[in-house]
């Protein structure tokens, strides 16, 4: 089976599942078409500068793998031809002559939230979200009816899907495979907290850095705020913290917390109660220990509890560690996304 993910490095994720499906025995590849800020790992990697040149590139990629793969795998809910202000969505997606996958990842299907599912979320419902919900939900409409099936990777985007045309899907991160799993003795000399927001106002970084600075009165601490960086260098200050904080708003945890927790670094994360109902029974049942569970209103006094108890942070370790090695393993969830291929070719 041939299989080609495409077109952006979100998350890198087309290129991690390429690669255990790979290890699976598929013919697999990931293709980023454009920007790559974070330097993201991939297979093939074209650029543009233009929107004339994108036409080209695009033009002429498509004639060389329309017909070349037995599915094609999208992710953030593009194609290499698409362009919504012109009202020209997904011009091109009848032209891949394969099963037709998508991966959804966020703010690309996301729309604004009712306070009373998500109280902390960063997009309230209101008149001025209205028409951008109202695209979102045109596109994935459109979307949807061309494509056989779709994962997500964030619990409450399930919410946007009709459950027949997708499943929710745990991140995976090749990175995975360069640390053991284990827990790791670090030696700091303070206790070492890292936060690394894509966009500050979803992952609630101003909170962040309020109760941090307020930490600081208190305990002996460091705090690194990682942005602007490539991933391969974001990793190595990932791997020296003894704590990472990876969102307040969201309510599910991302790429970012995998890999740290396969360092044995422990996450605090806020967690939306409401989308659990989306995740498999094993990994609900396991969250509330495998995280250090926050919000903006206790942010400040979960964390002073963990850095003043040795003993519960040394819990929170040992479950973290179990929980990502049991549900985060890209070969284990590969399997997963293999099975569904196997229903449409």
């Amino acid at each position: 089976m041939k299989v080609l993910h495409l077109p952006t490095s979100v998350g890198n994720h087309g290129y991690s599942m390429a690669c255990a499906e790979r290890r699976a025995g598929l013919d697999s590849q990931s293709l980023i078409f454009g920007s790559n800020p974070l330097e993201m790992k991939t297979d093939w990697h074209i650029g543009y500068k233009s929107n004339l040149e994108r036409l080209f590139q695009a033009l002429r990629l498509l004639n060389k793998i329309h017909n070349s793969f037995d599915v094609f795998h999208f992710n953030f809910c593009k194609t290499l031809l698409d362009f919504p202000s012109r009202k020209l969505d997904f011009i091109d997606i009848n032209l891949y002559k394969g099963a037709k996958f998508a991966t959804f990842n966020g703010s690309d299907i996301r729309q604004s939230q009712d306070i009373n599912i998500n109280p902390f979320t960063p997009f309230p419902r209101s008149d001025a979200r209205a028409l951008e919900d109202a695209q979102k939900e045109g596109r994935l409409e459109k979307f949807l009816k061309k494509i056989d099936f779709s994962f997500v990777l964030n619990p409450d985007l399930m919410n946007y899907i009709p459950p027949n045309k997708g499943m929710f899907l745990p991140y995976i991160k090749e990175s995975w495979f360069d640390f053991p799993g284990i827990k790791v003795k670090r030696n700091n000399k303070k206790f070492t907290i890292v936060h690394a927001p894509t966009n500050r106002e979803i992952k609630g970084t101003e909170e962040i850095i309020r109760a941090v600075s307020k930490l600081k009165t208190q305990f002996e601490i460091d705090f690194i705020l990682v942005e602007g960086l490539s991933h391969e260098q974001a990793k190595k200050i990932y791997s020296r913290a003894d704590l990472m904080i990876d969102q307040l708003r969201i309510g599910w945890y991302g790429g970012v917390a995998v890999e740290a927790m396969r360092m044995g670094v422990p996450v605090a994360v806020y967690i939306n109660q409401n989308d659990l109902l989306h995740v498999p029974e094993d990994m609900k049942s396991a969250v509330d220990k495998a995280f250090l569970l926050v919000n903006e209103y206790n942010l400040f006094e979960q964390l002073a509890m963990i850095i003043d108890s040795a003993g519960q942070y040394k819990e929170l370790l040992s479950n973290s560690i179990e929980y990502v090695n049991q549900f985060h393993d890209p070969d284990k969830v590969a399997k997963l996304v293999i099975e569904k291929y196997q229903e449409y070719i």
